[in-house]
């Protein structure tokens, strides 16, 4: 039977340093494995692109997608176990966010609301923008009722407004801004409460501010650092999000062929939700992975 599978296809690469500039789309040649499918899959972008190099360690590794390229290609071969189903009620390009703002983390926040809401908590979200926070009222929907929001450009001592809030501080915070919002992240939290650190997006701070260390001691506090989770927290996961009817939100979608303009974009800081490069077409199916050795996925501009 002859492959569907061509020789060749093309892909993003960056030969060397130097930020967006760097991106190359370049042809290579398109690996021939014995067992196979073709499907199509979207890309999301983050700001971990932007921040440096990450050393490949085997901790790190064991998770979806790790020390790998990434799936900036029309084509590419996966271990089966690398792959999960995507759940029905998704379309391509929501799916694709689901690797990064949910599992992962990048852009976690809205998914973070949702979770929290959708499993029955009452949820604190900060943002710098009215606008912003409105839209996750409106994501919110029917949860909306126990959603609080707090502008922290207007209210900068945020975590005594979360006290106010909730007296005795909250359970849980999910904390996106990195060090430099550490401190008050401590304040807003209850006794044997959990700060889960998933990213840095309000600046390195101090390497990690010395009072935290006390007040994590005295508090009786818990700090998570978070990379990435695993295929069966991926799977856990998606049916939650099936069981819950949850949506993820896709503010722009770019083409294969616009990976630069794509950069460009969330590098401008324009963004409001998620950003999506799609090289798909609309199509859907169903397949087992079981007993498949290697898959190759197609990717579509």
């Amino acid at each position: 039977m002859t492959s569907i599978i061509p020789t060749s296809a093309q892909q993003w690469r960056i030969p060397q340093r130097g930020g967006i500039d760097s991106l190359k789309l370049v042809d290579f040649k398109v690996p021939q494995p014995n067992v196979c499918f073709s499907c199509v899959v979207e890309s999301k972008l983050t700001w971990k692109e932007f921040l440096g190099d990450v050393k490949s360690q085997e901790v790190m590794d064991s998770g979806l997608g790790g020390g790998w390229d990434g799936v900036f290609t029309q084509y590419k071969v996966f271990p089966a176990f690398g792959l999960v189903k995507i759940p029905d009620s998704l379309s391509f390009e929501e799916a694709s966010t689901l690797p990064c703002a949910a599992l992962s983390t990048g852009g976690v926040s809205i998914f973070a609301m949702q979770f929290a809401l959708s499993s029955g908590a009452h949820c604190i979200i900060t943002s710098s923008s009215d606008a912003k926070l409105q839209k996750a009222k409106e994501i919110a929907g029917v949860h909306a009722s126990r959603l609080h929001l707090i502008n922290y450009t207007k209210t900068p001592e945020w975590a005594e407004e979360v006290r106010k809030i909730v007296p005795l501080g909250v359970n849980f915070v999910v904390e996106v801004g990195g060090n430099a919002t550490l401190p008050k992240s401590y304040k807003s939290l209850a006794f044997g409460g959990m700060v889960a650190a998933v990213g840095f997006v309000g600046g390195a701070g101090e390497r990690f501010p010395d009072a935290n260390g006390l007040v994590i001691t005295t508090g009786g506090a818990t700090h998570r650092g978070i990379l990435i989770g695993s295929r069966d927290q991926f799977e856990q996961m998606n049916a939650h999000i099936e069981a819950n009817s949850l949506k993820p939100s896709v503010y722009k979608v770019f083409k294969f062929g616009e990976m630069i303009e794509a950069y460009s974009y969330l590098q401008s800081q324009k963004v409001k939700w998620t950003l999506r490069v799609s090289h798909c077409i609309p199509l859907k199916f169903g397949v087992s992975l079981q007993h498949v050795g290697k898959v190759v996925v197609k990717f579509f501009d």
